[in-house]
């Protein structure tokens, strides 16, 4: 079989690991569903997300594409900036826990990043506080280098620990920073905090979320509250990034 257009090899994939992972010549998807009688992989252009249509959407063969409750697929080919999802058919009984409705796309919990809003706070259209939402497909050989960089390892002792709201540390114009509310704007003051004495950072949750799901609460209850809403515990909130784009 083949997909997009013909550029795409399709293939019966692994079970492991879980989530979308990039290999020599394609990329692996695996997810786990316990109760689905069928699946699909559905992946998205980022204009087609916005847009909120599907691309193309790719049936998993129950006897191809299965391992026990694992469905799994590889595609060969590029898959360069698609983002993806899956749908799933089964039993829709919320009173019983049930919720396989084959109609929506479902984000993947192992996805390693995701996409949806483009800005924070602010809701799609038609003032969906919901938007479609879709995972990133890694790139191959994406890797992250650290420089060198160790654990300092200090005696749990001699700590001085700050927790901090990643978000609410710099986002406010009086922290000065060029990136507020993001990952590099809390590095910009680490000479800041080391000033004070601190010499460990403890990160309250960061995660991805919707925070809109709470769209009433209060400011107070944003910054303090809903983060402990999250939506994926495999990856950090879109926004607190510098830079958005899919894997650059």
């Amino acid at each position: 079989r083949y997909a997009l257009g013909g550029a795409c090899r399709v293939l019966a994939g692994m079970p492991a690991p879980l989530g979308a992972t990039a290999l020599a010549g394609g990329v692996n998807f695996a997810v786990y569903s316990g109760g689905a009688t069928a699946a699909a992989l559905c992946l998205f252009t980022p204009e087609d997300l916005k847009a909120d249509r599907v691309t193309e959407e790719v049936s998993l063969d129950p006897l191809m594409n299965r391992t026990g409750n694992v469905w799994h697929v590889f595609i060969e080919g590029e898959l360069h900036d698609m983002l993806y999802g899956y749908r799933f058919d089964g039993t829709f009984a919320p009173h019983c826990g049930h919720y396989l409705d084959i109609s929506n796309v479902v984000v993947d919990p192992y996805a390693k990043a995701v996409i949806s809003r483009g800005e924070y706070g602010v809701p799609a259209r038609g003032n969906n506080c919901w938007p479609q939402m879709a995972g990133m497909i890694p790139l191959p050989y994406s890797t992250f280098d650290w420089e060198g960089d160790l654990p300092l390892r200090y005696p749990q002792k001699d700590l001085v620990i700050y927790e901090m709201h990643l978000r609410g540390f710099t986002k406010h114009d009086s922290s000065n920073v060029e990136h507020p509310g993001t990952f590099i704007g809390a590095v910009s003051k680490l000479d800041y905090l080391k000033e004070l004495g601190v010499n460990c950072i403890e990160l309250m949750p960061c995660h991805e979320f919707n925070e809109l799901e709470y769209s009433t609460s209060s400011s107070k209850d944003e910054l303090l509250g809903i983060f402990y809403h999250k939506l994926l515990f495999t990856n950090d909130e879109i926004h607190i990034r510098r830079d958005k784009k899919l894997w650059a």
